[in-house]
C-alpha cells in the first residue's frame, strides 16, 4: 500500500488536501495497475508508475466528484 496526496475540493470549492491509501501492482507483461480500497471500483493503469499515479489522481477526483453531486442530489429530494 502506498500514501498519495491528493489535492481536492469539497462541496465549498475549497481546495482541502488528504491522503488517500492506494495499491500499486506491477504487472508482468510491464505497465501498473492501481487500486482504491476504500472507493469501490476505483482503478486505473499505466505504462509507467508516474503514469499510473497521475492517473489514478484524476480517477479518485472524479470518484469523488460524482460520489458528492449523488449525495448532494439525494439530499435535495
Amino acid at each position: 500500500m502506498v500514501e498519495l496526496k491528493t489535492n481536492l475540493n469539497n462541496s465549498s470549492n475549497e481546495n482541502i488536501s488528504s491522503k488517500i491509501l492506494i495499491e500499486l501492482i506491477s504487472q508482468k507483461e510491464g505497465g501498473y495497475t492501481v487500486l482504491v480500497p476504500d472507493l469501490p471500483g476505483c482503478i486505473s493503469e499505466g505504462d509507467t508508475k508516474e503514469e499510473a499515479l497521475k492517473k489514478i489522481a484524476e480517477a479518485i477526483d472524479l470518484y469523488l466528484k460524482v460520489n458528492n453531486e449523488q449525495i448532494n442530489t439525494k439530499q435535495k429530494n
